[in-house]
């Protein structure tokens, strides 16, 4: 996971316009760098704490707008603000299927019945879990680095290149853990929706029991087996590929309350644990799977919760607390779900300081609020993998 590095261009624009925000005017080029200096003029902290709380706020902006999109991360749940608050407010709407009928011309606006039809009046959708936490990248600059930095131009590009580098890699950061904290509590809350009383629908699938039960398999059948087996790999890989197509079309079986919904292919996310990916990837499943890596939303993942031992049971394991209580599991090994299930934003930002004359140091404490949502009535699945033991 790494950064682009910011052209010199890019430095002087940003800088430029720090410098013009904290002192009015200038430019680079034009700046008298003795400004800076710590020359005895009594509010030159204030300036350098000024300057550099501006320009920590236009690299964390120029980070999100355009670095970011050039970086190695890819996070397919983020939204920028506006997009994520658009989502969050729509409307779901039910209404009959369409039918050959002359009453249809008498529909009016309002209306609850026409003849034999019913009309559903549009309902806000407030089945999701939404939540807000705020955090912040701590840094500390002290008046030794600000001499040095504002010597000259290049130092000046440097000091500013430094701040781009260390902001941004503690954003990606934390952006990786936010992306897998959201989408793992969704997957927790499928299974454990899943094993309770009275659910309905499809939410977690098997592949073990999936394929023991249509292969006729009477026999116990470990994980082991499965992923020894041609025959399996390319069962999983077309079982994962017929699901994609299910999500296509319009069902009910995917929503935990029945909704009918569908997930478009530019929304369709699937994530497949690497381990897995390269399992199913080889032999005849490598005919499926090589349609199936075609789809926008296909990623693989290394491991749903951070790494550690490598091992598959460790790699596939998920442990997570969510408002109906702990999980702690293994064998999961795929996602597919349409990514508005799972969406975060960063919603608020402001940089703020606090100096420590005697040290000659001031702290800068760039401070976000994020905003999180998990809606199970967006369609998803979850595939996983278990040892089957006859009966």
């Amino acid at each position: 996971m790494a950064i682009t590095k910011l052209s010199t261009t890019q430095i002087d624009t940003l800088v430029n316009k720090a410098y013009t925000d904290s002192t009015g005017g200038g430019t680079l080029q034009e700046l008298d760098l003795s400004t800076f200096a710590d020359n005895g003029v009594s509010d030159v902290a204030a300036l350098r704490s000024k300057f550099t709380g501006k320009l920590l706020g236009l690299l964390t902006e120029n980070f999100f707008t355009q670095t970011s999109a050039e970086s190695e991360y890819d996070d397919p749940f983020y939204q920028n603000e506006e997009e994520f608050g658009a989502i969050t407010q729509m409307i779901s709407a039910s209404v009959p299927d369409a039918q050959a009928n002359p009453a249809w011309q008498d529909f009016v606006s309002g209306t609850s019945t026409v003849g034999e039809y019913t009309v559903y009046l549009p309902t806000i959708d407030t089945s999701y879990y939404t939540k807000q936490t705020a955090w912040s990248v701590p840094l500390t600059i002290t008046g030794e680095q600000w001499n040095q930095a504002f010597k000259d131009a290049g130092g000046v590009r440097r000091f500013t290149d430094f701040l781009h580098m260390v902001m941004g890699n503690a954003i990606l950061k934390h952006r990786e853990n936010m992306n897998e904290e959201n989408r793992n509590n969704y997957i927790v809350q499928k299974i454990q929706y899943a094993a309770s009383q009275g659910a309905t629908g499809v939410h977690v699938v098997d592949l073990v029991a999936k394929y023991v039960a249509e292969r006729g398999v009477s026999t116990a059948y470990s994980v082991e087996d499965a992923l020894a087996s041609d025959d399996f790999k390319a069962f999983a890989m077309s079982t994962l590929g017929e699901y994609a197509a299910y999500m296509r079309k319009q069902s009910g079986i995917f929503t935990i309350d029945g909704s009918v919904r569908f997930a478009p292919t530019d929304r369709l996310i699937v994530q497949i644990l690497d381990k897995f990916d390269r399992e199913i990837s080889v032999t005849k499943a490598g005919i499926y799977h090589n349609e199936f890596i075609k789809m926008p939303g296909y990623r693989t993942i290394a491991a749903w919760q951070g790494l550690g031992d490598l091992s598959f049971d460790a790699l596939s394991a998920i442990k997570c607390k969510t408002s109906n209580g702990s999980y702690s599991g293994n064998g999961i090994v795929a996602v597919m779900l349409d990514k508005w299930a799972v969406l975060h934003t960063i919603k608020k930002q402001r940089v703020a300081s606090q100096p420590f004359p005697i040290e000659d140091l001031v702290h800068f404490s760039y401070q976000f609020v994020d905003a999180y949502l998990n809606n199970l009535n967006m369609p998803g699945v979850i595939f996983t993998m278990s040892d089957y033991t006859p009966a």
